[in-house]
């Protein structure tokens, strides 16, 4: 339809289109516009040759005036004679000497002066240039030309010289005739725009009316078509609800028609379908996700290359270098891990195991069980439980339990043996010879040992009955200074230090208990020094005991270092075990009751060595401002059976 309408009308086009412009061509030729331009040339010439007549002229004449410029002066009369004689010989009807502001100093005559126009500003700077200027006014057909006079004092000759009427109205007509015809140029060319628009217009009103009869048409055979793809462009936007009426006729298109009606209906069952199983899914998801959250336990997965592809904050939580910006590998996380998934995916069976990791200080233990996936996806799931707290509370309560059954047992009898000592020296040692020193040294030997068996018992009852910490808030700088200042008083050859970072630390926790762990801290530092000063008294110069504390962001670090003899590598975690020590007649519970007092504060001790490198040792106490969280409280105990 738009091809059938829109072809006569371009064929229509083009014939008018080329005798049109055939037509204004010839009336706008290169040889009637050369003849027009050519007289207005003609005329422009005559009136140049004029105007360079006049600046020839009043050059010359300017030259003579420069000459007597002394009469001027002296005879103005005899002067102005003289100027009009200048005039009229060379054709001027008058001549003005005028100043720099335009005022008449002599003219050649009064008519002159009553005929005189002002020159403009243009016509000074051009004589002050050294140039005639002239200038033509077509009112009163004359040319006035000014040049400056170099012998005078800031004057200038302005003289007149009438032109033929003729003559200037002849160029007048021929500029307007120019002027005219190119106007009529630039009219013609658009009186062809506008008949090309209006004919654009026309042919495409045509076109639209066609080609909305061809819709139309169009639309009558293809309806139950059209019907068809808006149902399926409504079905791709998910509306599986629409339907589409039978056509009144039985053919291909009703048969269309039903196949894509029971089409839709399947298809929303099936949607319905899938959105149940999708809800569900998604109950199931948030389900597993939020037990993920709250187990204390690791969950990893991990594919066929043993890279970490999804775990839980517990697992963060154990392992810091499990983040969501970085690919980790299990292999670096924890190797012993990697190999138990490595048995899991080989075997495709289940595997667990108990791993002990060993980490600079500490011990970590973890029931570890690694489930393989499906073929599709091979890979494995670790599921890992940090009892390293368990089994220290387990070890813990178990040699309390230990150390109240042995202080009881122990503590009875001592005051009898005690009593008895003391009732032997006073009633038999009068009997015995004063030269005989074996009575009195097995007497003090018994009270001796009975007094270290009774200091033990009480290191044993302390350990027993260690109270629940008294949560509070307080300034650990300060119980920190009191501390240091307490241990030099008590060892004064030992040079104890103190710095820190901050002037105020307000942490949370039972400032008695901590006082007390850093307490035993300063005394073991001490001691280990004047040990190694014993060994070695080349030490003494040395014998030092550093104390820094320092606020890491929500946590304070407390570190005691000293140079005495260091702690050894292969079993340090053990000097934290209760009763393991390395001193003759130690007890070894010192560092399990200061270990125990920061586990229930929520923080971390570890045994390291100097940050110098040099013989020594370094105890670091990291403690949170917050205080023991909810977690490490649940673990708290506290024995309710008193030692008698």
């Amino acid at each position: 339809f738009s091809i059938a309408a829109v072809a006569p009308a371009i064929f229509v086009a083009v014939f008018l289109g080329s005798s049109l412009n055939q037509s204004i061509e010839n009336w706008f030729s290169n040889r009637i516009r050369a003849v027009i331009e050519g007289s207005a040339s003609v005329s422009r010439s005559n009136l140049q040759a004029i105007a360079d007549d006049i600046r020839l002229d009043i050059g010359i004449m300017g030259i003579d005036l420069n000459t007597a410029v002394v009469g001027f002066e002296t005879e103005p009369d005899v002067f102005a004679r003289f100027l009009l004689e200048q005039a009229s010989f060379r054709d001027f009807t008058g001549a003005v000497i005028l100043s720099r502001g335009g005022d008449v100093l002599l003219a050649s005559d009064p008519f002159s002066q009553r005929v005189f126009e002002p020159p403009t500003d243009d016509m000074f700077e051009t004589a002050d240039r050294g140039d005639v200027s002239v200038q033509l006014y077509n009112e009163t057909s004359r040319f006035w030309a000014l040049f400056k006079l170099e012998s005078f004092d800031n004057a200038y000759l302005y003289t007149v010289r009438p032109i033929d009427p003729a003559l200037l109205e002849s160029l007048m007509n021929s500029e307007q005739t120019l002027s005219d015809y190119r106007l009529a140029e630039e009219r013609s060319r658009r009186l062809q725009t506008i008949f090309l628009l209006g004919f654009i217009q026309i042919t495409g009103l045509i076109l639209l009316f066609f080609v909305r009869y061809g819709l139309w048409a169009a639309s009558q055979i293809s309806r139950p078509i059209s019907l068809l793809a808006d149902a399926a462009d409504e079905v791709s936007k998910g509306d599986l609800t629409v339907q589409v009426s039978m056509p009144a006729q039985d053919n291909e298109v009703s048969e269309l028609t039903a196949s894509f009606n029971a089409m839709t209906n399947q298809l929303r069952q099936q949607h319905e379908a899938i959105e149940l199983g999708h809800l569900e899914a998604l109950e199931r998801t948030k389900f597993i996700e939020a037990v993920l959250q709250g187990v204390s336990a690791g969950v990893v997965r991990l594919d066929e290359r043993l890279k970490v592809t999804l775990f839980n904050p517990s697992a963060a939580n154990m392992f810091p270098t499990l983040t969501d910006d970085v690919d980790a590998s299990m292999v670096d996380v924890c190797a012993e891990f990697a190999g138990l998934a490595v048995q899991a995916i080989e075997s495709r069976e289940p595997r667990s195991a108990t791993i002990v990791l060993n980490q600079s200080s500490t011990q970590r233990h973890f029931i570890v069980r690694a489930e393989p996936t499906d073929e599709n996806q091979p890979g494995c799931v670790l599921t890992f439980d940090d009892t390293s707290r368990l089994i220290t509370a387990q070890r813990q309560m178990a040699w309390r339990d230990v150390a109240r059954r042995v202080a009881h047992e122990i503590r009875n009898p001592l005051t009898p043996i005690q009593l008895s000592a003391e009732r032997l020296r006073r009633r038999y040692r009068k009997l015995v010879d004063d030269d005989d020193v074996v009575f009195d040294r097995c007497v003090d030997t018994i009270s001796r040992q009975v007094a270290d068996i009774g200091r033990m018992v009480e290191e044993f009852s302390s350990f027993a009955r260690m109270p629940k910490p008294d949560v509070q808030g307080f300034d650990i700088v300060g119980l920190v200074k009191t501390t240091v200042y307490d241990a030099r008083l008590s060892k004064p050859d030992i040079s104890y230090t103190y710095e820190t970072n901050s002037k105020l630390i307000e942490i949370s926790g039972d400032q008695r208990l901590i006082g007390q762990a850093l307490t035993n801290l300063l005394k073991n530092s001490g001691e280990a020094v004047e040990r190694e000063v014993a060994s070695d008294p080349e030490t003494a110069s040395i014998a030092s005991v550093a104390v820094t504390l320092q606020l890491f962001g929500d946590a304070v670090e407390i570190d005691i270092q000293d140079t005495g003899a260091g702690f050894p590598l292969e079993n340090r975690h053990e000097f934290l075990e209760p009763y393991f020590t390395t001193r003759e007649q130690g007890v070894g519970l010192g560092l399990a009751i200061v270990n125990r007092i920061v586990e229930d504060h929520g923080g971390q001790l570890n045994l390291l060595d100097r940050r110098d490198a040099k013989r020594g040792a370094r105890v670091q106490i990291r403690l949170p401002l917050s205080g023991p969280t909810i977690e490490t409280v649940s673990t708290w105990t506290q024995s309710e059976e008193q030692v008698p």
